[in-house]
């Protein structure tokens, strides 16, 4: 669930995989492997994405649809 959420923000708000990961220093590899449902991130990334998105945790990791 959180690959989709992920791939959903980053289409809803037109910013590229590339640009995230420059954003928040990290590794384009990292965002490609959340992306693709290889990896997910920890805690504080997850934090950083929320900042990022303006959402929430239970969002991204798929407890809420709000």
């Amino acid at each position: 669930m959180f690959a989709e959420r992920l791939k959903n923000e980053l289409k809803q708000n037109n910013i590229t995989m590339y640009r995230l990961a420059k954003e928040l220093k990290l590794s384009k590899q990292t965002v490609v492997n959340w992306c693709s449902g290889a990896n997910e991130p920890k805690a504080s990334q997850i934090a950083e994405l929320c900042k990022y998105f303006d959402c929430s945790a239970d969002y991204l990791l798929g407890l809420s649809d709000i």
